[in-house]
């Protein structure tokens, strides 16, 4: 059963093929002897994951990934990831801000990370100036 089923704010037609599948694979989430749930993604006794329990669970992940691909940086945090995603994203601030479920576009523009591609000039690119989401600042 779709657990978004009935809710009017989800718009299941404009449901991607990834979200569809996202979904389905919740649904096989585990579940104890005669639960259920009215969550996405729960743990076994049907209650919504807490932050602490979805920090453990994250950190167990980050830990199982740099042991299996010891040479790849794994300092990020799972906002690192919304703000991915949200710069992966075509189409303009405003439809990024739908769909991230933020309530402004300042909120929405923070998360945005895509880098604007500068034109070249006489065969070489201008500087441009980035600052990542530790603080650190580059010039390419």
């Amino acid at each position: 059963m779709n657990p978004c089923q009935g809710v009017k704010q989800f718009k299941e037609q404009a449901w991607t093929e990834h979200l569809h599948k996202a979904i389905q694979s919740a649904e096989l989430l585990l579940l104890n002897a005669g639960m259920s749930s009215i969550y996405v993604l729960h743990q076994p006794s049907g209650l919504r994951y807490t932050r602490a329990a979805f920090k453990a669970q994250w950190m167990k992940a980050k830990k199982m990934a740099k042991e299996k691909y010891r040479d790849m940086d794994f300092q990020f945090t799972c906002h690192d990831l919304k703000a991915k995603s949200i710069s992966d994203l075509s189409g303009s601030l405003n439809e990024k801000l739908e769909i991230s479920g933020h309530k402004n576009v300042n909120q929405t523009a923070r998360y945005n990370r895509k880098i604007s591609i500068v034109p070249m000039i006489g065969g070489l690119y201008c500087n441009l100036t980035v600052t990542k989401s530790n603080g650190e600042t580059m010039v390419h």
